[in-house]
């Protein structure tokens, strides 16, 4: 327990210590960070609006529910504020490390990187699929020692599941690239190599561990984690590299991912149609990201 919050919070205080000394040295494009940070935010907000009925399993019939309503649209306005305040800290962090991970977007890199980043993506499938297949091996041998879940899926609830989902894909998106950013930036400030195992060791505690309460529950989660983190680093160091548009890619199919399986793998058409709706975003983003690389052109990352 206490590795698992404490892991994360010396990350951000790291990496908001990082974020201050590039403030002091001028390297942060706010108008960038900001204009990256409020659409995301708005996207928020709406996906916040739409699952506001699981705001009632919080109510307290002891009050009044206009006391109540009125609690809940204060919390709901302080989240969206530090929502943007988290995202413009992610964006500025992002932009100011790598300031070229944006002119990805731009239609001559896409038709510089957009092959390879298809590849990459189709190899990034193979690795959860194989990762998901070794999960599901473990659990089943050592089944005493698994974590499972019967928890309901909070999104069915949503007045828009797949815009929800969308929404909340984008902020994780942003969120996840930071954190990338951040291991790499790490790792090129190290100056002895032999830290790296030490640090790995630490970095998978920010993989979902659950409610350990034995030691052999701990020693397949963990072990599950540390497989997962040893996948994510060969990924980004053998593979994906500095291709920008490949890391987009693959972290937009990853905060989708969760949403399909839960529309899915419910009996309900009508959910199934919402599922339907954000494969067809899905993919017609990968069209968008990949379609110009089968022209001709140089990058441009200025």
């Amino acid at each position: 327990m206490v590795a698992r919050i404490g892991v994360p919070a010396c990350a951000v205080l790291y990496a908001l210590w990082l974020l201050i000394q590039n403030i002091r040295k001028g390297q942060v494009r706010w108008r960038a960070a900001v204009r990256l940070a409020i659409p995301v935010t708005l996207l928020s907000a709406v996906s916040l609006l739409l699952s506001t009925r699981l705001l009632l399993r919080a109510y307290n019939t002891a009050i009044s529910l206009e006391i109540f309503e009125a609690t809940m649209v204060a919390a709901l306005s302080m989240i969206v504020v530090f929502w943007f305040l988290m995202l413009a800290g992610a964006s500025a962090f992002l932009t100011s490390f790598y300031p070229n991970c944006i002119s990805a977007l731009r239609r001559v890199n896409r038709r510089v990187f957009g092959k390879d980043a298809a590849i990459v993506t189709l190899l990034a499938i193979g690795v959860a699929v194989i990762l998901d297949q070794l999960a599901a091996l473990l659990t089943a041998r050592f089944h005493a020692c698994a974590l499972f879940s019967v928890s309901s899926p909070d999104l069915i609830v949503s007045a828009a599941p797949a815009v929800t989902a969308l929404a909340g894909g984008v902020r994780s998106v942003l969120l996840n690239a930071a954190t990338v950013a951040l291991a790499a930036v790490i790792v090129h400030k190290l100056g002895k190599r032999w830290m790296l195992a030490p640090i790995a060791l630490a970095a998978t505690f920010f993989y979902d561990i659950g409610d350990i309460h034995t030691p052999g529950e701990f020693a397949l989660q963990y072990s599950l984690g540390l497989i997962t983190m040893g996948c994510i680093g060969a990924f980004c160091v053998w593979f994906a590299r500095n291709n920008y548009l490949a890391y987009g890619l693959v972290l937009w199919l990853l905060a989708l991912r969760p949403a399909l399986t839960q529309l899915f793998g419910n009996h309900n058409p009508g959910l199934h149609l919402q599922a339907l709706l954000i494969t067809a975003v899905l993919v017609a983003s990968a069209a968008w990201a990949i379609w110009p690389s089968f022209g001709r052109g140089s990058a441009d990352l200025s």
